[in-house]
């Protein structure tokens, strides 16, 4: 996957589940989905995207490689910055170079 392509996945990420750039401080708006976001990857895998919160470090984003057939997560990682493109975006290719090994 390159920059751009993960690029695109957040900017669209962002747009659909949190248009006004929410950063996590006060309370969450209505405009707010904490809904899993999935984006197929091939005819086996998909990327889900979510945000939530972590006791410890308030809110982040969640991305999810998962296989469509089994429904079981083929690897995850996590970041900060909920309202923030290039750190989805460094979260997304991270996941998916970890998937390519």
């Amino acid at each position: 996957m390159t920059r751009k392509e993960a690029a695109k996945i957040a900017q669209e990420y962002i747009k659909c589940c949190n248009p006004e750039l929410w950063d996590g401080n006060n309370a969450k708006p209505k405009s707010v989905d904490d809904r899993i976001y999935e984006v197929p990857l091939s005819d086996s895998t998909c990327l889900d995207i979510s945000i939530a919160y972590d006791g410890v470090d308030g809110w982040c984003h969640f991305c999810e490689i998962v296989d469509i057939a089994s429904n079981d997560v083929v690897e995850m990682q996590s970041g900060y910055g909920i309202d923030s493109i290039p750190n989805l975006t460094d979260t997304i290719l991270g996941l998916a170079e970890v998937v390519k090994r």
